[in-house]
């Protein structure tokens, strides 16, 4: 598996496996279920992609899944 920048073209994709993960967490022993703001907006993610926080997860050329990562500024 590779973390690459995310592509326009792959957010909705990334977006419903989001959603798909997080709407199952109960099902596999969350205790409530929580999740996190803006887990299925489309704009929200985009808006990630756009500040450099969006990466798509890739194997064998096909999108499984995202991460939004932030940098930590205090090292």
């Amino acid at each position: 598996m590779k973390l690459e920048n995310a592509e326009l073209k792959h957010i909705e994709r990334i977006v419903a496996i989001s959603k798909a993960a997080f709407d199952s967490d109960i099902h596999v022993g969350a205790r409530d279920a929580d999740r996190p703001p803006d887990y299925d907006s489309v704009p929200w993610h985009i808006q990630m992609k756009n500040e450099g926080h969006l990466l798509q997860a890739v194997i064998d050329g096909e999108i499984v899944g995202g991460a939004i990562l932030f940098v930590d500024e205090e090292g």
